[in-house]
C-alpha cells in the first residue's frame, strides 16, 4: 500500500488508487561500513558508481535512523540494494563538506574533453572547451524539404485531447502539435528576451471597454486536417465557441479561464458576433489573458470532434502537424499538414517519429546507435555522451522555469499543518547541493564550461534577468530569508518544539522518468537526516501521480497524506501563469493548500489575484517580490530548485536545431517545424 501507518486517519483517496499501481521505494539510503569520520560509506560500492552502475532500488523500509546518516548495509559486508547515483553523490558531499566532488563518470569525461582540448597556454583550454558548445544558427536557406526526423518520448498517453487530458499543465500535451490557438509567441534563435504575442488563427485583435473586453477577427484561410470528417474545410467561429464550450464542461484546468468555476480568473463569457468574430468578456482587466491564448490553455477543436472521431487518439486539427499514425506503447508518428495556413512555418520535414521509450539507458542506446537524432541527457550524463558520440553537436539551451518544490497532503491532522514543520523542512534541505547534483556544474566547470548555479526563491531563478526573482540568501527577501539556510540542527530544534521530533512521513514523487526517483531519493536522505521518518513512494504517473497528487479537481487538491515533490512547470505560458498553477489554492498543481488555515493561503491568494489584474510593470514586479518574502516566512510550498541549463546532443545531420524558440522554451512554440535534414552529413 501507498501508505501503511496506522494513525487512525482515514483512506485517502491516494490510498485507494495507488494499492497496486504504486510502489514504496525504500530502503534506499543504507550503505555498508568502511568508517570515514562521522559517516560510513562501502568501498565497492563506491566503486560501484565509479564505475557507473546501475543499482535498482529496493520496496523495502528505508535505512538509518531519523537525525542520522544511514550506517548498515545488507548484513554482508556488501551495499545495501536501492542507492541511486544522486544519493551516493549526497554522501560524497557529507565527506567532503565544502568541496563538491560529481560522480567520476561525468569528471572523466571533462577531463577527457580538457584533454582533447589541450591543457596549457594562458585559458587557452577554456576558451576551446567553451567553443565546444554549437551556437543556434538558422540554415534555412539551405533547407531542403523532405525527411522524417526520428524523436522519442517517455511515456504512453491515455488521452491526447488538448482540452480534456490532464498532461501537459493544462497547456496542449500531446496535441499542442497539431491544433492552433488565437495567438502564438515570438519565437527567435535559441528563445526570446521576452513574450511577444502574434497572431495564429487571429487576423487582428482589439481591446476596449477598460481592458474588459477583447475583441478577436479570425483569419478566413484555417482549414481543418484534410482527412474525414474534417476533409478541409474552413474553420469559423462554431469551433471557437464549441472549443470553449468543451473546457467548461471537460477541462481539468477551465479554472485557469473561467471566472464562473474561479472569480479570481478573468474570462466570463466567449460570443461570436459573425462567423469570423469572437469577443471575450472580462470580469476585470486580466493580465494573463494573452498569455493563455497563446498556450494551449484554449487550442481550437474542429466541431466534428464531438461525435466524429476518437479525439482522445486522433487529431483533426489546423496545426502544422497530423498524427499520421499512434501505437499505444510503441510510437507517435506525425506528419506535415499540407493545408497549414501560416507559410512561414509550414515544416520542412515530411513528419516525424516520436519512439515511445520508458528506460533512460534504451534512450541513451538509441541515440548512440543514431536510431534517434537527437537526444536531452540529464547534467551529469551529458559530457560523456559528448566525449563518446564522435561528431555530435552539443547545443546548451536559456535557463528555463523549471522548479523543485515540497508539496504537502492537507489531511485532517496532518504534520504540515504547523509552520514549524514546514520550516523545519525547508532548512533540512541542502539547496546548494541540491543544484550542484542538478546541473553537475562542477563537471561543466571542469571542462572548461562556465557554469553559475543560481537557486530559486518561490520564483525560478530563471526570471532572475527580469529583475523579479529575490536571492533566497539575499537582503531582499527579507526576514523569511533564515529559512532557506541550511541548517540541519536548527530544523531538529524546531520539530523538537512541536513535541514530535521524529515525525512520520511518506514522500510521493512521480513514477515517471529515472530523474523523479532520484531526486526523491535525495530530498528524503536530507530530510531524514534532520529527523523525518521517510517512506519513498514511485506514484504511477497516469493513475495516481497526475489525477489525484499533483493535478486534482477543484475541492480535491492536497487530499492525500505526506509530502510529494513538485516538477517541471516548463509548458506554463508567462510568470503569472506559472504563479497561478503553483501558489494559488485554485491553480492547476497542488501547491499551498497543504499548509493548513485559511489564513496563511488566504493571504498567499489575495497577493497573486492582485498581481493578475495589475497592468502597471513596476507595480506587479513589486507584488511578485511581496509574494516571494510572505512565501520564504510561511513556507507554505517549500521552494529548493535552481535556475538550470538543458542540454542537448544533435546528431549534425540535423539543421536549425533550436533556431526558433518561444521565451525561455516555454513550450507554446510547435515543435520541428524549421529543423531539416542534410542527408550530406548523415553517416
Amino acid at each position: 500500500m501507498a501508505n501503511e501507518r496506522s494513525n487512525g486517519i482515514a483512506s485517502t483517496p491516494l490510498q485507494a488508487h495507488s494499492k497496486h499501481r504504486s510502489a514504496v521505494v525504500n530502503d534506499a539510503f543504507g550503505v555498508g561500513r568502511t568508517t570515514m569520520g562521522r559517516r560510513t560509506v562501502t568501498n565497492q560500492y563506491m566503486q560501484n558508481v565509479i564505475e557507473g552502475a546501475n543499482i535498482p532500488p529496493s520496496t523495502s523500509t528505508m535505512a538509518g535512523r531519523p537525525g542520522e546518516g544511514p550506517d548498515s548495509g545488507d548484513g554482508d559486508g556488501r551495499p545495501a540494494k536501492g542507492r541511486g547515483r544522486g544519493v551516493t553523490i549526497y554522501w560524497q558531499r557529507q565527506l567532503n563538506r565544502r568541496r563538491f566532488v560529481v560522480t567520476s563518470g561525468a569528471v572523466t569525461a571533462a577531463g577527457a574533453l580538457m584533454m582533447a582540448c589541450g591543457s596549457g597556454g594562458e585559458g587557452g583550454s577554456s576558451q576551446k572547451s567553451a567553443s565546444l558548445i554549437t551556437p543556434f544558427k538558422d540554415t534555412s536557406k539551405d533547407a531542403k524539404r523532405g525527411g522524417t526526423f526520428s524523436g522519442f518520448v517517455e511515456g504512453d498517453e491515455l488521452n491526447i485531447d488538448p482540452l480534456t487530458t490532464s498532461r501537459g499543465t493544462g497547456y496542449g500535451g500531446p496535441g499542442l502539435m497539431a491544433y492552433s490557438r488565437f495567438l502564438r509567441e515570438e519565437e527567435g534563435a535559441g528563445g526570446t528576451a521576452k513574450p511577444n504575442y502574434l497572431g495564429d488563427i487571429a487576423e487582428s485583435w482589439e481591446l476596449s471597454e477598460g481592458g474588459t473586453r477583447l475583441t478577436f477577427k479570425l483569419r478566413k484561410d484555417v482549414k481543418f486536417d484534410p482527412r474525414a470528417p474534417t476533409n478541409g474545410r474552413l474553420m469559423d467561429a462554431d469551433d471557437v465557441i464549441y472549443s470553449w464550450n468543451r473546457i467548461l464542461s471537460s477541462s481539468p484546468y477551465k479554472s485557469q479561464l473561467d471566472n464562473n468555476t474561479d472569480p479570481s480568473s478573468g474570462v466570463q463569457s466567449v460570443q461570436k458576433t459573425d462567423a469570423n468574430t469572437i469577443v471575450f468578456r472580462m470580469a476585470f482587466p486580466w493580465v494573463p489573458l494573452f498569455a493563455h491564448l497563446a498556450s494551449g490553455t484554449f487550442m481550437i477543436l474542429p466541431r466534428e470532434a464531438e461525435d466524429k472521431f476518437n479525439v482522445r487518439q486522433e487529431t483533426r486539427g489546423s496545426g502544422p502537424w497530423m498524427l499520421e499514425k499512434y501505437e499505444p506503447s510503441v510510437q507517435f508518428q506525425w506528419s506535415r499538414n499540407p493545408n497549414y495556413f501560416l507559410k512561414e512555418l509550414t515544416p520542412f520535414l515530411d513528419g516525424y517519429r516520436d519512439r515511445i521509450i520508458t528506460e533512460a539507458a534504451s534512450q541513451e542506446s538509441a541515440v548512440r546507435s543514431k536510431q534517434l537524432d537527437a537526444y536531452r541527457p540529464n547534467a551529469e550524463k551529458v559530457l560523456g555522451l559528448f566525449r563518446d558520440m564522435t561528431g555530435v553537436n552539443l547545443y546548451r539551451l536559456p535557463l528555463g522555469p523549471n522548479v523543485n518544490q515540497l508539496m504537502f497532503g492537507s489531511q485532517t491532522g496532518s504534520i504540515w499543518h504547523d509552520v514549524r514543520v514546514r520550516r523545519a523542512a525547508s532548512m533540512a534541505l541542502d539547496r546548494q547541493l541540491v543544484a550542484e547534483v542538478d546541473t553537475s556544474a562542477s563537471a561543466f566547470e571542469t571542462a572548461g564550461i562556465p557554469y553559475e548555479i543560481i537557486l530559486d526563491s518561490h520564483l525560478s531563478a530563471a526570471y532572475k534577468s527580469s529583475g523579479l526573482w529575490l536571492d533566497p540568501n539575499g537582503k531582499e527577501i527579507g526576514e523569511g530569508g533564515k529559512y532557506f539556510k541550511h541548517d540541519v540542527a536548527e530544523a531538529k530544534k524546531l520539530l523538537a518544539a512541536t513535541g514530535s521530533p521524529s515525525p512520520e512521513m511518506t514522500f510521493h514523487f512521480s513514477s515517471r522518468g529515472a530523474e523523479n526517483q532520484k531526486k526523491g531519493e535525495i530530498a528524503g536522505q536530507m530530510l531524514q537526516e534532520a529527523g523525518f521518518r521517510v517512506k519513498l513512494n514511485s506514484a504511477d504517473y497516469q493513475t495516481v501521480w497526475l489525477p489525484i497528487i499533483y493535478v486534482a479537481p477543484a475541492g480535491q487538491k492536497g487530499r492525500w497524506e505526506g509530502t510529494a515533490r513538485g516538477g517541471s512547470t516548463s509548458g506554463l505560458p508567462d510568470v503569472l501563469a506559472m504563479i497561478y498553477a503553483r501558489l494559488h489554492t485554485k491553480g492547476a498543481f497542488t501547491g499551498v493548500q497543504g499548509a493548513g488555515g485559511t489564513e496563511t493561503t488566504a493571504a498567499t491568494d489575495a497577493l497573486i489575484d492582485k498581481m493578475m489584474q495589475e497592468f502597471d510593470e513596476k507595480k506587479r514586479e513589486a507584488l511578485i517580490h511581496d509574494l516571494q518574502k510572505q512565501l520564504a516566512v510561511t513556507q507554505a510550498t517549500v521552494s529548493y530548485g535552481n535556475g538550470f541549463h538543458l542540454w542537448d546532443v544533435v546528431w549534425p545531420w540535423v539543421q536549425n536545431w533550436g533556431f526558433l524558440a518561444s521565451w525561455q522554451n516555454t513550450g507554446s512554440h510547435y515543435p520541428h517545424v524549421r529543423e531539416w535534414l542534410d542527408e550530406t552529413k548523415r553517416t
